[in-house]
C-alpha cells in the first residue's frame, strides 16, 4: 500500500497489484495457518485465480438461496485431482446451517461430547475448557463460549499494513487514548426498513402511539440509548477526580452521524463544551472523523463502483470503529446489526474462575452417600464473561452463532 499512499497522480489504476498481494479477506486478515493446514488457494494448474472462482461463486449462489449445496469444481492440483467447494458469506451460513449447526450444539451421547471436545480444541481451548464446552448444553451458551474462544484464537489477526493504518486513523480522532471510554453503536440506514422496522413500532407502541402514521419519527430516538448508558454514568471516577467535574466519553458509531448531532444539540449543555445526561454533567461525544457522507456500514464501495483507494479508506475507519467500540468499558448497540454482533464476539472472555458443577451421582457413587447427604456444590459462576454490553432493542432475542 506505500505507493498508493505516496501516489501524486488522480487515477490510481495507472498502479500494478503486486502480483504477491492477498486477494480477497486476506487483504485485511492473515489467514491462520492451522486453519488452512498451509494449503494455498488451488489453482487447478494454473487455469484459475481469485477472480475465476468468484465467477463460479455468483454463478453458484442461487443454489444456497434453496437449500441445495454448492456444486464441487473437479480439477488436476499438483499431480492430483482435487474437489473444490467455492462459496462467500452467504453460502458459508446456509452450509453451516444444513450441515453443522445441530451438530455443534448437540451433547447427546459420547460421539457428540467428543466432536464439542475436539472443536473447542482446534479453537486453542485447554484441556479443561475444552471439557467445560463439552459438557454446556443451553444453546446461548454454547455459542458465547465459542465467541469468547474465537476472541483470543487469533483466528482475525489483521495484515500488518491494516494495524500500522488503523492506528494511525485512531490517534487522527478526538478520542483520548489515555483515559476509560464508553461507545454506543446506532445503526439505522437501510435497517430501519427491514431488520429494525419492528423494534421501530415496538418502541413507539411502548410511548403511546397505536398509529404508526402517527409516529413522530421513523427510528428509535438516540435518548434510548443515552438513557440506557446513565443508569450508572457515575460509576467510574479516574484519578481522584470528583464526579461534578470529571468528563465522561462517548465515543458514536454510526451511519447517520448528521441526525444524531441534531439531537445531541437539543440536550442540556455542560461545561467547557460538554453535555449535561442524566446524573453526568460533562459528557463529551465524540465522532469518526470521516466524511458525513458515507455509511461505513453498507457496501456501497463495491469492486468498480468507486476507487480502491477509496475503498480501502473505508476499510480502516470500518475497522477502527470497530476496534474503538471494542475496548470500551461500556458498550450500547443491537444485534439487529452485524457490526454489534461482531463487537459482541470480541467483548466475550471466558471465565477462568469457573469451575463445573459436581454431578450429585457421582459422589454417591465414590462415599455411598444417600440423597440427603450430598456433597454441597460451591458457587459456580457463568463459564463466559461479557464486558459490559446494553443491548437497545431486540433484547428479548436469541444470540445467533458467531458470524451469523
Amino acid at each position: 500500500p506505500e505507493e498508493f499512499l505516496n501516489f501524486k497522480g488522480n487515477d490510481h489504476s495507472e498502479l500494478a497489484m503486486k502480483r504477491d498481494f492477498p486477494n480477497g479477506l486476506e487483504r485485511l486478515i492473515k489467514h491462520p495457518s492451522w486453519l488452512s493446514r498451509e494449503c494455498g488457494i488451488p489453482t487447478c494448474d494454473g487455469t484459475f485465480d481469485y477472480d475465476s472462482w468468484e465467477a463460479i461463486r455468483k454463478d453458484q449462489r442461487d443454489l444456497s438461496r434453496i437449500g441445495k449445496p454448492s456444486q464441487e469444481i473437479l480439477c488436476a492440483e499438483n499431480r492430483r485431482n482435487v474437489k473444490v467447494t467455492v462459496m462467500g458469506g452467504e453460502e458459508v451460513r446456509q452450509f453451516f446451517n444444513r450441515q453443522y449447526r445441530e451438530k455443534m450444539v448437540s451433547r447427546s451421547g459420547r460421539h457428540a461430547r467428543e466432536r464439542a471436545y475436539n472443536w473447542a480444541v482446534r479453537l486453542g481451548g485447554t484441556h479443561y475448557q475444552a471439557e467445560v464446552f463439552s459438557k454446556t448444553e443451553e444453546e446461548s451458551v454454547i455459542w458465547d463460549y465459542v465467541s469468547a474462544l474465537i476472541a483470543r484464537s487469533g483466528l482475525a489477526t489483521f495484515q500488518p499494513w491494516i494495524v500500522r493504518d488503523v492506528k494511525q486513523f485512531i490517534m487522527s480522532t478526538e478520542l483520548p487514548l489515555d483515559v476509560p471510554h464508553d461507545s454506543i453503536h446506532v445503526r439505522r440506514g437501510d435497517k430501519l426498513l427491514t431488520d429494525a422496522r419492528e423494534e421501530v413500532v415496538n418502541y413507539w407502541h411502548s410511548q403511546g402511539y397505536e398509529r404508526q402514521v402517527d409516529f413522530p419519527l421513523n427510528y428509535i430516538p438516540f435518548t434510548h440509548y443515552l438513557r440506557l448508558w446513565e443508569t450508572d454514568c457515575r460509576k467510574y471516577v479516574w484519578d481522584g477526580v470528583s464526579e461534578k467535574s470529571a468528563v465522561r466519553t462517548i465515543y458514536l458509531s454510526t451511519d447517520d452521524p448528521g441526525t444524531i448531532k441534531e439531537e445531541i444539540s437539543r440536550l442540556p449543555m455542560g461545561q467547557g463544551g460538554t453535555t449535561i445526561v442524566g446524573g453526568c454533567e460533562r459528557v463529551r461525544f465524540v465522532f469518526s472523523p470521516h466524511d458525513e457522507n458515507e455509511s461505513l456500514h453498507l457496501s456501497e464501495g463495491g469492486v468498480g463502483k468507486v476507487d480502491c483507494v477509496k475503498r480501502y479508506e473505508r476499510n480502516i475507519h470500518a475497522i477502527a470503529d470497530l476496534m474503538i467500540l471494542t475496548k470500551s468499558n461500556t458498550f450500547v448497540g443491537e444485534f439487529n446489526s452485524n457490526w454489534g454482533r461482531v463487537v459482541r464476539i470480541f467483548r466475550t472472555q471466558l471465565n477462568d474462575m469457573y469451575v463445573m458443577p459436581d454431578n450429585p451421582f457421582s459422589w454417591k457413587k465414590l462415599f455411598g452417600l444417600d440423597s440427603h447427604e450430598e456433597k454441597p456444590v460451591g458457587n459456580v459462576e457463568h463459564p463466559v464473561l461479557l464486558h459490559d454490553i446494553r443491548i437497545a432493542f431486540a433484547e428479548d432475542k436469541s444470540v445467533p452463532p458467531p458470524g451469523w
